[in-house]
C-alpha cells in the first residue's frame, strides 16, 4: 500500500494514556518518560507511513490535550503537527447546549447513546471525505474500536482495514511492552496487504 493512501486511528485512554495509573502517576516520572519517548517513535513511524494520523477519543473536549501536558509533556509537540488531528467528543455540558429545559432529558438520552456511535459516525465521515483512503490500520483498547473501524466497510466496501485491539485497562508497564512490540514490528505491519486482526499480546 502507498503511504499515501493510508491513515492511522489512535484511541486515547488506556492505549496513549494508562488511565488506571494517573493518579500514581507523581511516583511514576521515569515510566512515563519511557512511555513518551516510545509514543514519539510511533508517531515518527506512522507520519512516514501515512497521508494522516487521527486521534480519535470518546474523552471530553480538552483532554488529550490537558493529559499530554501534565502525563507526558514531551509528547504535546506532536499533537500540533499539521498531519495530525484529534477528535474528541463534545463534552456533556456542550451536547445539552443545544437542548432547551423541556428536552433535557432527551438530550442526556442521546449523549449517552452517542458514547459508542461517536467513532462510527467519525471514521465513516472521515472515509467518505477522503476517497483516495485505501488502508486504515488502528489501535485501541476496547472491542468497540475494532468495531468501530470495521463499520468503516459499510460506506467504503473494498478498503483494507487492520486492527490491533491492545490490553484493557493496562499498567503502564503493560502499556510501554506493548508499543515496544508493535514499534518493532510497524514497518511490517504497513508493509503486510491483508486486512488483519490483532490481539496485541
Amino acid at each position: 500500500m502507498n503511504a499515501h493512501s493510508r491513515i492511522f486511528i489512535f484511541d486515547w485512554d488506556d492505549t496513549i494514556i494508562p488511565s488506571i495509573e494517573l493518579e500514581y502517576a507523581h511516583n511514576m516520572s521515569n515510566e512515563f518518560r519511557q512511555l513518551s519517548n516510545l509514543l514519539k517513535t510511533i508517531f515518527m513511524m506512522a507520519l512516514r507511513y501515512s497521508k494522516h494520523i487521527y486521534i480519535l477519543t470518546n474523552a471530553e473536549t480538552g483532554w488529550v490535550y490537558r493529559s499530554t501536558n501534565e502525563y507526558i509533556p514531551d509528547f504535546r509537540s506532536f499533537l500540533d503537527h499539521d498531519r495530525i488531528t484529534i477528535m474528541e467528543r463534545k463534552s456533556k455540558k456542550e451536547f445539552l447546549s443545544d437542548y432547551d429545559e423541556q428536552n433535557q432529558s432527551r438530550g442526556r438520552y442521546l449523549y449517552n447513546k452517542t458514547y459508542h456511535q461517536f467513532k462510527i459516525d467519525t471514521l465513516q465521515k472521515i472515509i467518505t471525505n477522503d476517497p483516495l483512503i485505501s488502508e486504515v490500520i488502528g489501535f485501541g483498547d476496547q472491542d468497540s474500536d475494532r468495531l468501530a473501524l470495521k463499520s468503516i466497510l459499510k460506506v467504503k466496501s473494498d478498503i483494507v482495514i487492520k486492527t490491533m485491539k491492545m490490553y484493557e485497562c493496562p499498567t503502564i508497564e503493560k502499556l510501554i511492552d506493548e508499543w515496544i512490540l508493535i514499534r518493532d514490528s510497524f514497518k511490517d505491519l504497513c508493509d503486510d496487504n491483508q486486512k488483519l486482526d490483532i490481539m496485541v499480546k
